[in-house]
Parts: C-alpha cells; structure tokens; sequence
C-alpha cells in the first residue's frame, strides 16, 4: 500500500469517526427527588461535549448531546449522577445525599469560620473580576391569574461570583395592554435582583443599598451560627453550611442566608436566602407593598485542582467561584391582587448562540435601568428566539410564549 492510497484511508477513517460523533439526540427530562417525587429545579446538566444548562422551575431540561457522551447532573443536597446517554430516561430520580447526622447540628458562633471563607471570597473576587462571560435570562410577571409580562434576553458581563454589570446582546419583551376593565402590574427592575452580590468587597456602599452577607465588617448587621455536612458518598462534596440572620437593629434592605461551602477549598458552592426590607410601589396609585423575595444563587468552582485517588477539590492559586445560576420569586400586591415574578440568570459557560451578536456597549444594565427600555432599542428577531432557547421553559411558560407570538405582542417596548 503506497502513501496516498494510506493517507486516504486515514482520511476516510478520520471522516467515518466524525460522523459517528455527529449523531446526536435531544434529551428532554425531568429531574425528581428520588424520594418525594418532587421536581428538582435548577439542577446542573452538562454533556462531556461541554454543553449545558440547567432544569427549570418544573424540574425539567432539554440538551442536545452526541450518542456517545455522557451526562452530568448535580446539584447540592443531591448525589451527583453521571450517565451514558443511553440511560438516560423521561425521568431522572435524584438521591438526596446522606449525611453523617452527628455532624448536623447548628454551633452557636460562625464568626472565625465566616471571616475566613469572606477573606478567600474577597481574594478571589478581586483577583477574577475581569472574567467575562454570556448570560441568558428569562422573566415572567402574573398579576392575579394571567401572566401579563413575559421577557427574554443575553447579556455579557462579568462571571466570578456575581453578576453587577451587564450588557445587552438580544432581548424581547411582550405585555398585556392594561385597559379600563383590567390592569396588570408591570415590573420596571426586577433583573436587578440577578445583580445582587453575595460577596462585597467594597466598604462603601452596596450594590443596590442591599446589604450582602460575604462582606468584611459582617458583624454589624448578622449573627452567624453553623453546621458541618459530612457526605457518605464519594461524589458530593463535604460543606460548611452557615447561616446568616440579620441582626435586630438592621433596618437597610438586607440578604438573609444560608450559605454551602465547600469544606476543602473554602470556596462557595451556593446561596439561598430571603430578601428582606423591600418594598415595591404601585404604578397606579403610589402606595407601597411588602416586598417578598425568595433568592437562591449556584456557583461552580472554576481552577481548582481535584486529588485523582479521591477525587477532592484541593486548593489552587487561580481558582474561584463562577456564577451559574440566579433565580428569583418575588410576591406583592397590586390594586389588592397577588403580583407574582419570577426569574432565572443562567450562565451560558461554553454554549454557543447562534447568530450571535457583540455586545451594545450603550446599552448596560444597571440598578436605575428599565430592561424593558433597553430592549426597545433592538429589533425583534424571531428566528434568533427560535434557535436559542438555552433554558427549557414550563408549561405555562410555553404557552404564554405562543400567545403572544400568535397576537404579535413582541415588538419593541412602548
């Protein structure tokens, strides 16, 4: 066989090899706690390929995947489970991690334990601030029973911790047209809860006049107690999990949390709290409501370096926490109805958009921004939409979705 006829078969194996690799399949799942049946939401879902995104409100995703490859699925609290694509079903159970319950119980101080995983935070903050990364971002608003609002876009901005500046890629907006008989609640700032910053670096001031629980001077508004978790199994990592309450005399907009950190590398891994000391005005006739959010923020830890016997996190010079996903619920009235927004950020990591457009560097988003506004200066392009959907969305989502698009309601914002 001379060399031509070799290279040719080289080539032809390499091209049939690619093929192979080209055959790929949507997964379209839901993901259960394996032991209430009860949707897990916001899940990690990524492919050996690199793709990824997370499950929605209902517990459920779509990803597209190469035959071959396997997929990763965790989140904390739950036993991280790794699966040939073949394997994977219409449902997926969830174990919730097991605990050594001797190890679970709350200790009355977390001061030292708090100072030293802020410091790091801090350290890693300042030292990764000018990461960048693609976001998308999903908003529904229901005033009483009907969803009135209902608003998609990508932004690109900066991705270790949090997510305070942001720049518009693409973004759509519809709302119901309020009239004589019926009127609906328009949220003007609501993505700005996706911007709060669990870790404050800077002494002056906080971001949005809310005040962040990973912060220096702590001690003036929270007291902190917390647990250790102990995992049984070799894939979830051990945590610190520390709770910070504010402290009676705290009267600013405040973060109430908890906060899981990895116990290894002090890094943190996720927050969920309430957002406390808001309030929001009525459009119609001034007065204000009570304010009510619920906040749950994801991090994946981004240059740790992993012990391959055991497969623990170990710490690396270059490592920090990249935020993955903010969802927010949000509850207030509104001419004596339930006002009910909820919201998702999710960080694209290596998902590609398709027809992807630079950033609009006029048009940042910022605490005084009205998204709505911002999105008036681009156009309406439906095959974009069509082609990026990134998080699959709920039932009621998809349907308000189509509603819309059926009565032309997306346009740019009046």
């Amino acid at each position: 066989m001379n060399r031509i006829q070799k290279l040719l078969l080289t080539l032809l194996a390499g091209m049939a090899a690619l093929s192979v690799e080209a055959q790929t399949r949507v997964l379209d799942a839901q993901l259960v706690d394996a032991q209430t049946g009860e949707p897990v939401s916001y899940a990690n879902v990524y492919a050996t390929s690199g793709l990824g995104t997370i499950s929605n409100s209902d517990g459920e995703f779509r990803l597209p995947v190469a035959d071959t490859a396997h997929v990763r699925i965790s989140f904390i609290g739950y036993e991280t489970v790794v699966l040939p694509v073949s394997k994977v079903g219409k449902v997926v159970r969830l174990k919730p991690a097991t605990y050594d319950i001797a190890e679970v119980t709350v200790l009355p101080s977390g001061d030292k334990l708090a100072t030293h995983v802020i410091k790091k935070a801090i350290k890693e903050f300042r030292r990764s601030r000018k990461v960048q990364g693609n976001y998308f971002y999903r908003q529904v608003t229901q005033t009483d029973s009907v969803c009135n609002e209902y608003i998609e876009a990508f932004f690109w901005g900066r991705t270790a911790y949090s997510f305070p500046t942001a720049y518009l890629l693409e973004g759509r907006y519809a709302g119901l047209p309020s009239d004589s008989l019926t009127r609906y609640q328009y949220v003007t700032n609501f993505f700005t809860l996706s911007q709060l910053a669990v870790v404050a670096p800077d002494l002056v001031g906080d971001i949005h006049g809310i005040i962040s629980p990973l912060r220096e001077n702590f001690k003036r508004y929270y007291k902190v107690t917390y647990n250790t978790l102990r995992s049984a199994s070799p894939t979830t990592p051990d945590c610190y999990v520390l709770y910070f309450d504010p402290l009676p005399i705290v009267s600013s907009p405040i973060l109430q949390t908890v906060v899981y950190v990895d116990m290894k590398t002090l890094g943190v891994l996720r927050c969920e709290g309430n957002l406390l000391g808001l309030t929001m005005q009525d459009i119609v006739t001034g007065e204000e409501h009570d304010f009510v959010a619920h906040l749950n923020f994801s991090f994946r830890r981004v240059g740790d370096l992993f012990d391959p016997k055991t497969h623990d996190a170990l710490n690396s010079r270059h490592s920090y926490s990249e935020l993955v996903t903010v969802s927010a619920n949000a509850v207030t009235t509104f001419i004596g109805r339930p006002v009910r927004m909820h919201s998702v950020l999710y960080n694209l990591s290596e998902n590609e958009l398709t027809g992807r457009t630079q950033p609009d560097f006029s048009l940042q988003i910022g605490e005084q921004t009205d998204l709505k506004t911002a999105i008036s200066h681009t156009s309406y392009n439906p095959a974009f939409w069509q082609q990026n959907e990134t998080v699959k969305r709920t039932q009621l989502e998809e349907t308000v979705l189509h509603m819309m698009e059926g009565q032309q309601l997306f346009s740019n914002y009046r």
